[in-house]
């Protein structure tokens, strides 16, 4: 579990020097093409099965928080009737987290019964929305961290 963290981790404090330097974090518009480029591989979120509890990570969705004021998320359903809590904006570090950062800040944790599929929305910090998005865990993938875009 905490090699899986450490990978998440790393994926979301990568970012390019330049947009650092440049602001642009917190732009509805830089968000939305920001994640319309990872809507598929890597995807906005990872899902993971560990015995009975099933994990929901956010990393791409977390990158473009500064933009955002909601993920709005389902599980096993399109109600999207529950928001993720995400970290506050910082920044110094806009699209990175601090290196103390809980598995929950960036995770949900679920019982059974299992995932089979989570819808996902974002709200940007102008209100407008995303589309909604609806993964399910890769196939054969066992307790790795993995979700496919269903189309």
């Amino acid at each position: 579990m905490l090699k899986s963290l450490a990978v998440l981790l790393s994926c979301v404090s990568v970012v390019s020097p330049v947009l650092a330097s440049e602001s642009i974090f917190k732009s509805p518009s830089y968000a939305r093409k920001f994640l319309d480029l990872h809507k598929d591989g890597p995807g906005w979120l990872q899902l993971q099965a560990d015995g009975p509890r099933s994990w929901i990570y956010f990393p791409m969705l977390l990158q473009a928080r500064c933009a955002t004021s909601e993920i709005r998320y389902s599980v096993n359903s399109d109600a999207l009737d529950q928001v993720f809590a995400q970290p506050m904006c910082d920044l110094t570090m806009p699209a990175g987290l601090p290196e103390d950062t809980k598995l929950s800040a960036i995770s949900v944790s679920l019982g059974p019964p299992p995932v089979e599929t989570v819808s996902v929305q974002v709200v940007f910090n102008d209100g407008s929305k995303s589309d909604v998005l609806t993964y399910t865990p890769c196939p054969d993938i066992g307790r790795g961290v993995c979700a496919v875009r269903l189309q």
